[in-house]
Formats: C-alpha cells, structure tokens, sequence
C-alpha cells in the first residue's frame, strides 16, 4: 500500500473473501456518486468557482483542502449547511452519518459485523 488507501485496482488482491471487496467497492462507488452531486448542485447554486464562493457565501472559512481529495465523512458534512442540499430528507443525512464507522472498517480492513451490512445496504 502507498498509504492512499484501498482503490479498486488493489481491492481484490487485498480481499481474497470477495466480501470486503464488495463492500469496499460499493462504499467507492457511493463515494464517487456523492461526490458528483455535491459538485453538480453546488455548481448549479453558486456557479463553476462555487468551492470558494460557496463558504464565502455562508461566511465559513474557505476549504483546507481539494474537494477531490474529501473523505467520506467531510462529503457528508458538507450536505448540511448548504441550501441546495433542502431535498435531502434528514433521515437520509442520518443514515449516511451511520455508514461512516463502517466505512472506516473497510477502508482500514477491519472487519465488518454483520448488522453493519445491513447498515450498508440500506
């Protein structure tokens, strides 16, 4: 490993049980998928330079770091605050909140009970 953490090229070496693979690959998936609707809508609401428009606007403190280096929980984050964001029913916002210690399991190669599956899944 290079310290970048897992990518779907070294997935299936790392899990030769296919199962953590899965999850690792749908947690990558839904990672991607967040990512390009909270760039899509923010873009729509504040425009191509909305990565500094779009705190500056809510008079937040400008982003640390390239959105496309954002982790998992700091795309969920971002949901929140922003109006753009009103369509997302809160339960959903909840339920993406208690896939990240799961999240965290795979992405590390810890391993994943089974209720946390289910988490997944839903």
């Amino acid at each position: 490993m290079n310290g970048r953490g897992l990518t779907k090229d070294n997935a299936r070496t790392l899990f030769p049980n296919n199962k953590l693979e899965r999850l690792y690959l749908l947690y990558a998936e839904t990672v991607l998928e967040l990512r390009q609707y909270i760039e899509f809508a923010m873009e729509e609401m504040y425009g191509v330079g909305w990565f500094i428009a779009a705190p500056v606007a809510m008079k937040y403190k400008p982003y640390r770091k390239h959105f496309d280096s954002f982790d998992y929980h700091e795309l969920i984050s971002m949901i929140q605050p922003y109006s753009c964001f009103e369509d997302i029913p809160g339960d959903v916002y909840s339920q993406m909140l208690k896939t990240v210690p799961t999240r965290n399991k795979i992405a590390h190669y810890k391993i994943v009970i089974e209720a946390e599956k289910v988490t997944i899944e839903d």
